[in-house]
């Protein structure tokens, strides 16, 4: 059996109410994107905000259902509002796997790679960390993520005690231990994340390597570097509690920040942390730093 997909481009003050009614019209899905080009970088903690043109897609058995739907939305938020739909016809598939089709192996450089479970890598030395993400950020693929995985790359990490923060699939962490580090610990306060990290560190060998944990208030011991692919403002909040879980010398690791954003991130962590280096890719940027004796 095959899918229709309802594609509706409308204001973002109205998207809300429109996935409600769709919903109770019988779509089986709803989602959000971006209908133009406008990207929402760090929104406050605890919004959701959408995107000045919010495009609303919804699934449904048939396309008769999906025009018959559209039509009867035309009365209530009136056709001038809802503008053209886009109807699709999707074929039949197993959808939680659909991923695997855009899922390219990525190369880290220095040996290091990226990709599925049946991915072999042509170097007979190269160094593969498996991911499935689930629900968890983290396959190689974002820019923040191969800028943190460039730098684990090129840098020595056996025997190192490491915390990854904000962990995700855990791919930063589990990529250290992979290339030797000696032990991990992956912080997110997202549950999934957690779960995620362990499931991926069980598929790479290292999971008796790795604990996870919500907080670093859980942690006991200092450790030799801080991997933290995040967003600007935790990191600048997190300075001093980075700091203060660093052995004297240790290293950070910083990413998930625009490249604008690196003077204002410099400026704040120049004060605990030298030996500053910063790398961008894209519109993305990553510092690295080792906290001053």
């Amino acid at each position: 059996m095959g899918w229709c997909q309802l594609r509706i481009n409308i204001d973002n003050r109205q998207a809300d109410a429109l996935s409600e009614s769709l919903m109770e019209a019988g779509a089986i899905a709803v989602t959000f994107t971006d209908a133009t080009d406008h990207p929402l970088y760090e929104p406050k903690p605890g919004t959701t905000p959408l995107w000045p043109s919010t495009a609303v897609t919804a699934l449904f058995n048939s396309q008769h259902e999906a025009q018959r739907v559209f039509v009867g939305l035309g009365d209530q938020f009136g056709l001038l509002a809802l503008g053209a739909p886009a109807f699709k016809q999707l074929e039949d598939r197993v959808w939680e796997h659909a991923w695997r089709e855009r899922y390219q192996p990525v190369d880290c450089g220095d040996g290091l790679w990226v990709g599925p479970d049946d991915f072999v890598a042509d170097a007979p030395d190269a160094c593969v960390v498996r991911i499935e993400p689930g629900l968890a950020f983290g396959t190689g693929g974002h820019a923040t993520t191969a800028l943190c995985l460039r730098w684990i790359a090129s840098h020595v990490m056996s025997g190192v005690r490491i915390v990854d923060f904000g962990c995700g699939s855990g791919i930063l962490g589990i990529a250290a231990l992979l290339r030797g580090a000696q032990s991990v610990i992956a912080v997110d306060h997202e549950a999934q994340a957690r779960t995620a990290t362990l499931e991926n560190a069980q598929r790479n060998g290292v999971h008796k390597k790795i604990t996870t944990c919500a907080t670093m208030a859980e942690m006991v011991e200092p450790v030799d570097g801080i991997l933290a692919n995040v967003l600007l403002n935790p990191l600048l909040e997190l300075r001093d509690e980075f700091a203060a879980r660093l052995r004297v010398g240790g290293w950070i690791v910083l990413s998930g920040v625009l490249a604008d954003q690196t003077e204002l991130l410099a400026d704040a962590y120049g004060e605990r942390f030298d030996q500053m280096q910063i790398s961008t890719e894209g519109d993305w940027a990553r510092l690295s730093a080792c906290l001053k004796s």
